[in-house]
C-alpha cells in the first residue's frame, strides 16, 4: 500500500462518485482483478492499535495507541518506498516492521521481551476485513481469477487471507520480484504469471498513487474508496477524491459496488 497524498477531506463513503470514469472499458476484456490489501481490503489501522493496545494495556501502559500505529506503519512507508526506487536493497516486510518496532517501543514506554516483540510484530497478520470485502471478493471470483498484489510477504499474505477469510485463486506479494510498489515489477509481474496481457489485469487499490503506476505497466485500474483508513476524516493522512483521474477506469464505493460494476 502507498501513502495516499496529504489532505483534508470531509467526504463519506457514499458522498464519493461511484461512476466509471473510463466508458470504453468493456469489463468482458478483463480476465484478472488484482488488489491492495492493507487498507483497501482491510483495516489495518484499527486492527494493529487494537493489538498495541491490549499489549499496553497488560503491561499498565497508557498512550495514544493510533498515533503509535501510524508511526509504525510511517516507517514502512519510508522503507518500502526507499526500496522500490532502488535507494535500498529488498527487505522483506516483516522485517522492516519489526525494525520499526524497535524504534518505537522505548518512545511510548513499552518494556516487552524478545518473544513479546516477537508476537505483537505478527499484529500485522491478524487484520479485520473491511465489512464489504469478503462478499465483494467472493462475488468477483465468479468472474475473475482474483488474487492480492500485496507488498507483504507470502507467509503475511496467507496468514492475513486466512484470519480475514479471504477467497483468493492464487497469491502475489513482494516476495517474487524482490522490491515493493512503485517499481513497476511489482505490477508487471501478475500479467507475468497468469499468462495474461497487461490490459486484461485490473489493479484495484484505494491509493492513486499505486493505480498511476499500474497503468504505467498497462493494467487496468479500479479505485475503491476507503475514507476510514487513516481514522474518520478529515485527517491528515488522507485525500478522498471525488472524480478518478485518467489513469483510473473505474471509481467504487466498495468492492461490492465495484462487482456490480463490473456485472459480477
Amino acid at each position: 500500500m502507498l501513502l495516499a497524498s496529504a489532505g483534508t477531506a470531509s467526504l463519506g463513503m457514499g458522498a464519493i462518485a461511484a461512476k466509471t470514469a473510463s466508458a470504453q472499458v468493456d469489463p468482458g476484456q478483463i480476465k484478472a482483478c488484482v488488489f491492495d490489501t492493507f487498507g483497501t481490503l482491510l483495516d489495518w489501522r484499527g486492527s494493529v492499535a487494537r493489538q498495541v493496545k491490549a499489549v499496553a494495556d497488560a503491561k499498565g501502559v497508557e498512550g495514544d495507541w493510533f498515533d503509535f500505529t501510524d508511526q509504525w506503519r510511517g516507517y514502512y512507508y519510508r522503507l518500502t518506498a526507499d526500496i522500490g526506487q532502488y535507494k535500498m536493497q529488498y527487505m522483506p516486510v516483516g522485517y522492516i516492521h519489526r525494525l520499526g518496532l524497535e524504534e518505537l517501543l522505548p518512545q511510548f514506554g513499552l518494556d516487552l521481551t524478545e518473544d513479546e516483540k516477537f508476537e505483537l510484530n505478527k499484529a500485522w497478520h491478524r487484520l479485520e476485513p473491511w465489512p464489504d470485502t469478503v462478499e465483494g471478493l467472493r462475488r468477483l471470483k465468479t468472474k475473475f481469477i482474483i488474487s492480492p498484489l500485496s507488498n507483504s510477504d507470502f507467509r503475511m499474505m496467507t496468514d492475513m487471507s486466512k484470519h480475514a477469510g479471504l477467497p483468493w485463486d492464487t497469491i502475489m506479494t513482494a516476495e517474487y520480484p524482490k522490491t515493493y510498489k512503485p517499481d513497476v515489477r511489482m505490477y508487471l509481474q501478475a500479467p507475468a504469471r497468469l499468462n495474461l496481457e497487461p490490459q486484461e489485469v485490473m489493479m484495484c487499490a484505494a491509493h492513486l498513487l499505486d493505480l498511476k503506476f499500474a497503468a504505467v505497466g498497462g493494467l487496468r485500474t479500479a479505485f475503491i474508496a476507503r475514507p476510514n483508513e487513516y481514522g474518520e476524516p478529515p485527517n491528515k493522512y488522507y485525500t478522498a477524491e471525488t472524480q478518478a483521474g485518467p489513469e483510473i477506469d473505474f471509481a467504487s464505493t466498495s468492492v461490492i459496488d465495484l462487482a456490480e460494476q463490473l456485472g459480477a
